[in-house]
């Protein structure tokens, strides 16, 4: 015997309404989930392995470079997401848009990226360690 489930109907015309939104928002978690996942088992353990293998003793590269892969695993899993639920052509149409935020992004955060720039020189100068 097989039994059918009947939701209420002020159920069954919400679900119908936000049909499209759920699906949306279930492409998106599928997308950002893949990404972020494979990102954090396999891309971050391995780079770094890798940094750790060339810079023995300097934990500063090592964890600099696993935050920085975090943030960058994060942010494309973001963009697959938003691929994925089908707002890409948005990314693509609005070129003008997007230039124009990378260049107010890219002038307020000048002194930011000097800085960090100078300080990745610092941490991968060998003479130079945690603590001095």
């Amino acid at each position: 015997m097989v039994y059918q489930i009947t939701l209420p109907e002020w159920l069954t015309e919400l679900l119908s309404a936000y049909d499209q939104v759920l699906s949306e928002l279930f492409w998106f978690a599928v997308g950002f989930a893949i990404v972020y996942l494979v990102g954090q088992i396999v891309l971050v353990p391995l780079a770094t392995r890798a940094v750790r293998s060339r810079n023995r003793n300097n934990a500063t590269i090592e964890t600099a470079t696993e935050t920085y892969l975090r943030v960058a695993v994060i942010g494309f899993a973001v963009l697959t997401g938003i691929i994925g639920a089908g707002y890409g052509r948005v990314l693509s149409e609005s070129a003008v848009i997007i230039a124009a935020l990378t260049f107010a992004l890219g002038i307020a955060g000048q002194q930011v990226f000097g800085s960090l720039v100078s300080g990745m020189f610092l941490v991968a100068d060998p003479d130079f360690n945690v603590g001095d």
